[in-house]
């Protein structure tokens, strides 16, 4: 009697957790991508933002769906190094929208900064893929969709508070239009004595395997938050222009970016890259760089890589 009751109490617990686990839907995930890359001193391999993560969504009432996501990344192919926080937010979503809170993508990025090539290291795009404290808002209305996004003071990574209750405020917007997508987006610097801001507006035109893109990204003078690819104190301007041909699992695309500062000058960057995609979860690519001019060296940069991708 007493085996009795103990296989009971087992079939209901499973029977419960087997009912939760079917209202809320959980997937992990992973890519792993890693690559032989080749610069004018040696040749090297290293992690091409490879990572592995949960997703979670679960449906509420009144039409409403949770969400969340807890996401890592490889910062290197190297023993005994670990994982370091790419992706960390929960959200909601409903007819009003979708509204996330946590570190995650800016809104910025999803809207002009996104990279072309395989390694999603595309040289000289300004400011960050993510960041920490965000809380964003987006809405689809059709072809349009509209975002826009708050950091609040970040303290973590040993960043100081300089008692701001916001760091930065953004917003974007793209609209699609048959074969046309235009893609604004604004930041605008909330920190210290600085508080400049940050343009950007990307364009698209695809038909059948043909692809083009432009874009721009702006600096003002008195913009100095998280500034990749811009000359502190300088107003800086980033021009690019992108095509890409796909025939089948073979790809063939190219850029070429400019990165200009008022005094420190230029640098231009010419990239050539073939994607040869093997499966739905594995391709392989092969590019070359060229940075005309090194601004910390004063000297040109050939880079090329080998790489392999696979998701799961």
């Amino acid at each position: 009697m007493k085996l009795t009751r103990i296989a009971t109490a087992i079939s209901l617990s499973l029977m419960t957790t087997a009912a939760f686990a079917a209202e809320a839907n959980v997937d992990f995930y992973g890519s792993l991508r890693i690559a032989l890359n080749k610069d004018d001193k040696a040749i090297g391999s290293d992690d091409e933002l490879s990572r592995i993560g949960i997703k979670s969504s679960k449906k509420l009432d009144h039409g409403l769906t949770a969400v969340a996501q807890l996401e890592y990344e490889v910062d290197h192919y190297h023993q005994k190094e670990g994982l370091s926080l790419r992706l960390g937010y929960v959200g909601i979503k409903g007819k009003f929208g979708e509204l996330y809170h946590g570190s995650q993508t800016t809104v910025w990025h999803k809207f002009v900064r996104g990279a072309y090539f395989s390694n999603g290291s595309d040289s000289l795009r300004m400011y960050s893929i993510r960041d920490d404290g965000l809380t964003h808002y987006y809405y689809k209305n059709g072809g349009l969709t509209v975002g826009a996004g708050i950091q609040t003071e970040n303290t973590g990574s040993g960043n100081s508070s300089d008692g701001n209750n916001i760091d930065s405020l953004q917003a974007g917007a793209e609209y699609k239009t048959g074969n046309f997508k235009g893609q604004v987006a604004l930041l605008k610097d909330k920190t210290g004595d600085n508080e400049g801001m940050l343009l950007g507006a990307r364009v698209w035109y695809t038909a059948d395997q043909l692809t083009l893109s432009a874009f721009t990204q702006r600096a003002q003078s008195d913009y100095d938050f998280t500034t990749s690819n811009i000359c502190s104190g300088e107003a800086t301007a980033t021009n690019a222009v992108y095509g890409a041909y796909k025939m089948g699992v073979h790809k063939v695309h190219a850029r070429y970016a400019l990165n200009s500062c008022d005094d420190s000058g230029d640098l231009a960057s010419k990239k050539v890259e073939y994607v040869n995609a093997l499966d739905k979860q594995m391709q392989v690519w092969l590019s070359v760089e060229r940075l005309d001019t090194v601004r910390d060296h004063g000297d040109a940069k050939t880079l090329a890589e080998l790489g392999v991708r696979y998701d799961f």
